[in-house]
């Protein structure tokens, strides 16, 4: 037919090459759920009003701690969001 529309579905590759990924995840970017994990040690903490505190949009700063009772513990620092 010579008035016939065709539909040619986009590729993942050509909208990357065109728009570039993070062009593409942009609209996902809140939905998307990067990392879940449990904070060990709680339960010896001297004062555990913080973790009362701590709301799920603040930010959180890890740091290498030196630790006697672990060589690879780790210190959690809570800034609100």
């Amino acid at each position: 037919m010579k008035n016939e529309i065709a539909v040619k579905p986009e590729s993942l590759v050509s909208l990357i090459d065109e728009k570039g990924v993070s062009e593409i995840i942009r609209p996902l970017v809140k939905e998307i759920h990067l990392f879940d994990t449990y904070v060990a040690g709680t339960s010896h903490l001297k004062d555990p009003s913080p973790l009362a505190k701590a709301k799920p949009d603040d930010k959180l700063i890890l740091v290498r701690e030196e630790n006697r009772f672990d060589y690879n513990a780790i210190v959690v620092v809570n800034h609100p969001a």
